[in-house]
């Protein structure tokens, strides 16, 4: 089947006349195995009719899907020739349904594909880990054959090339659908119902049951789901389209992954032996049911999460933290001149000093911005200032009252209890960086 896909994107690069090569080699196919069915005549099990068709069939589906792909990939003229035929037809009934058909087609194959991949990956993860899960069983089914180093060879190829078919078979596990090996056998997640089996090592990595705990497979394949849609969608034009496109084409692409699910679990089924072994494999409606089912209910969720645009909602809620920011702002700026000198005043308390009864204000008294020292009034910066005399305001200086001292204290900086202090230190107080600063504030205007 892969060849066939990969045949029919060699013969699109040729353009309209590559299906002439596509259907060359569908009849070729259908001749060589017209041969082997004649060869193989006693073990034959079909009419000859179908062991030619089912064949051929498979060959030329997977040779036409390739094709179809490469030729709406390199846009070639009879494909924009047929779109256009199906666009006019479309116009009658919607207009802008038929202006949006190749986009939307496009978007829904390539979530179609991407959600396939998805399961395949998903799939083949479980059979990795049914392989580390059942290695004693496996090791113990090999030791139990008795071979030598090419019977080991042989049978180490056969389950490599049998592993595609286990991976098919764990997806239709994962999807609660399950499968069989044998008449009268059953492996689902929930319960596992086996007979007698052959003792081929892979079938060692046969899972157990997981009782009421088996939901958590489909629910696996749910979240892949709701994983793909919502990357998907990031990355195409479903996160800025209309909400019924938004759920349209995960929907369509579940129900193509779900298509093309029920035609792998085909190819994977069939017979292991004689007898009850004649019935293996995952039933392929049951199985591409449920994952068209368990994809649709997680790609939809996710290609819907994909369309919330978080740097929309993160700047429409940002000019409201900034209004109540800036009113915080202001009402800390409004309190700020009182704040301060109350602070101030409880220091003093604290200390047990007298608070002048000038000092002590309430928020109504805060002073106007027009009452601030203008910049002409400060003192330059080579001045110096002597003792008993502030530089740049004047020869009159201030004295330096019982409240004056009792402030002063409150605004020192240095750590020292000046009380009972003499005269020169007092003196020299006058002169430091607070004593300047308070004679300023104190100085009448």
């Amino acid at each position: 089947m892969l060849l066939a896909v990969l045949a029919g994107r060699r013969f699109a690069r040729r353009g309209g006349v590559g299906a002439a090569g596509i259907l060359g080699g569908l009849i070729g196919f259908a001749a060589v195995a017209f041969v082997i069915a004649l060869l193989g005549e006693p073990l034959r099990g079909w009419p000859l009719w179908a062991t030619v068709l089912v064949p051929t069939l498979c060959y030329g589906l997977g040779s036409a899907l390739g094709y179809l792909v490469a030729a709406a990939h390199h846009e070639h003229a009879w494909w924009q020739s047929l779109v256009r035929r199906l666009q006019r037809r479309l116009e009658p009934l919607n207009s802008l349904w038929a202006a949006a058909l190749p986009t939307r087609a496009a978007e829904t194959l390539r979530l179609a594909a991407a959600a396939l991949a998805a399961v395949v990956g998903l799939g083949a993860f479980g059979v990795a880990v049914a392989i580390v899960a059942g290695y004693v069983d496996i090791i113990a089914l090999s030791q139990s054959l008795h071979l030598d180093l090419l019977g080991l060879l042989v049978v180490f190829v056969l389950s490599a090339v049998l592993l595609p078919v286990a991976g098919i078979w764990s997806v239709a596990w994962l999807s609660g659908a399950g499968f069989s090996i044998g008449a009268g056998t059953s492996v689902t997640p929930f319960e596992t119902l086996l007979g007698p089996l052959p003792a081929f090592p892979l079938l060692g990595a046969v899972p157990q049951g997981w009782g009421w705990a088996g939901g958590f497979a489909p629910a696996l394949v749910v979240l892949t789901g709701v994983g793909v849609g919502a990357f998907a969608a990031k990355r195409s034009s479903l996160r800025h389209s209309s909400l019924g496109a938004s759920i349209a084409v995960p929907i369509l692409a579940a129900s193509l992954v779900g298509c093309a699910v029920a035609g792998l679990a085909s190819l994977a089924s069939g017979s292991l032996g004689p007898g009850r072994l004649a019935i293996a494999g995952p039933d392929p409606w049951a199985v591409g049911g449920l994952i068209a089912l368990e994809l649709g209910l997680g790609l939809v969720p996710g290609v819907l999460a994909a369309r919330l645009d978080l740097d929309r909602l993160r700047a429409s809620a940002l000019p409201q933290r900034r209004t109540a920011a800036d009113s915080t702002e202001t009402d800390g700026a409004e309190a700020d001149g009182t704040g301060r000198r109350s602070i101030v005043a409880d220091r003093m308390r604290a200390r047990g000093d007298t608070v002048p009864t000038d000092y002590t204000v309430s928020p109504s008294d805060t002073a106007p911005l027009a009452d601030t020292v203008p910049l002409g009034d400060t003192a330059p910066l080579g001045d110096t200032a002597s003792p008993g005399r502030e530089a740049g305001i004047g020869d009159d200086s201030v004295g330096l009252g019982d409240d004056d001292d009792a402030v002063l204290r409150a605004f020192s900086w240095d750590g020292l209890d000046h009380e009972g202090s003499s005269a020169a230190e007092r003196s020299t107080r006058i002169d430091s960086p607070s004593g300047r600063i308070w004679r300023r504030l104190r100085r009448p205007r």
